[in-house]
């Protein structure tokens, strides 16, 4: 990733690392003590986390448990290598010593630091919980003798260990990922969209008719691509609007801070060919228990908007509903078309606030 959003406080990796892990506390108190130690994290909050991650390499033991390298990609190149290149040896020889894999389970941390004004002024930090469990036996003992150096990696997992031995090895531990300052990030995906509506203003389009009947050498014509899609720059990038949304609906004039309900799934990616870039976000709840999904279609308007309004009611904040609309997940977006048009008939009372909000989404839709 770039670094013009990451935030580089010298000896945190180390302090994060050091601090022991209590799998007993959830909200991971001992952390939460340590960082709020450095300047600038005073305020820092456990937001959420996420679980069901692994690292691609996994680690090598021998027969008796002990630890013969970290990697096992890296280590099977060089057996590989040590035996003049050939795999059917390596392969064969490996799989009668009796070696053990251990996969690396990763939960991921979630934690902000509030720092007030604009919704998006907060940092998130990434921190990762490392656990190593013994997972496989090395090398299958079905199949063809691998080929090459990429078949023997392929061959590397072998059978499951049986349940009773899928251990924890060692302790589990904490590792920083990364700071990432949200509110320039935002400014990087403001970048990235200006230049992508700049290429769209330069774009031009042959067209011609296509309607029924037309005539069958109908004339040709060229468009920009505002003929196209005239209002395609009228609102800014999905992941800026999101913040927009929030602080000029009733979830945020409320006091309700954003980067208490959201955290962020971050994208970066960049073309080393044509240097284009890539940026993004996935917004991700905070919210701790849950949430049933909400049936647009069925019942009343009035029945719908009773179970919206319990979405705000359990996770503390006005309006909530509509951004877990934008997620896709919990509320389908049959239900903002539901609620606006009855808002706009006259049948139910909605801040005017969140009318506009959700006005402006009809006018151009988005979500995550």
């Amino acid at each position: 990733m770039s670094s013009e959003y990451l935030i580089d406080i010298p000896g945190l990796a180390d302090m994060v690392a050091a601090v022991p892990v209590d799998p007993a506390d959830t909200k991971h108190q001992a952390l939460l003590r340590a960082l709020r130690a450095v300047p600038a994290l005073e305020t820092v909050e456990y937001a959420t986390s996420r679980d069901g991650f692994s690292l691609v390499q996994h680690k090598v033991f021998d027969a008796g448990g002990a630890l013969v390298h970290d990697d096992h990609r890296a280590w099977l190149a060089q057996e590989y290598v040590n035996d003049g290149a050939r795999a059917g040896v390596t392969h064969q020889r490996l799989r009668a010593a009796g070696l053990r894999l251990a996969e690396t389970e990763i939960t991921k941390l979630y934690l902000v630091v509030d720092r007030g004004g604009a919704e998006e002024n907060f940092l998130q930090l990434e921190v990762e919980v490392l656990v190593d469990r013994m997972s496989n036996q090395l090398m299958g003992a079905w199949g063809l003798a691998p080929r090459d150096m990429r078949e023997l990696v392929e061959e590397a997992r072998g059978p499951m260990l049986p349940l009773e031995e899928q251990v924890v090895v060692g302790k589990p531990h904490f590792q920083l990922h990364r700071v990432i300052d949200m509110a320039r990030f935002l400014g990087v995906i403001d970048a990235a969209e200006g230049l992508d509506r700049e290429k769209a203003r330069a774009m031009r389009f042959t067209v011609t008719d296509s309607t029924p009947n037309a005539d069958p050498k109908p004339p040709e014509r060229v468009v920009n691509y505002a003929e196209l899609d005239p209002e395609f720059d009228k609102y800014p990038a999905k992941g800026r609007r999101l913040f927009k949304d929030w602080a000029a609906s009733s979830a945020g004039k409320s006091g309700q801070r954003l980067c208490r309900h959201w955290v962020m799934d971050f994208s970066d990616a960049q073309d080393k060919a044509s240097n284009e870039r890539w940026v993004s976000l996935v917004p991700m709840w905070t919210y701790g228990k849950k949430l049933a999904r909400i049936e647009s279609r069925k019942g009343s308007t009035h029945a719908l908007y009773d179970k919206l309004l319990s979405i705000d009611r359990r996770t503390g904040a006005p309006f909530a509903w509509f951004f877990y609309m934008l997620h896709g997940n919990r509320v389908r977006e049959g239900a903002a078309y539901r609620v606006l048009e009855a808002a706009e008939a006259g049948q139910l009372e909605l801040p005017d606030r969140d009318y506009q909000v959700l006005r402006r989404w009809k006018d151009r839709e988005y979500g995550f």
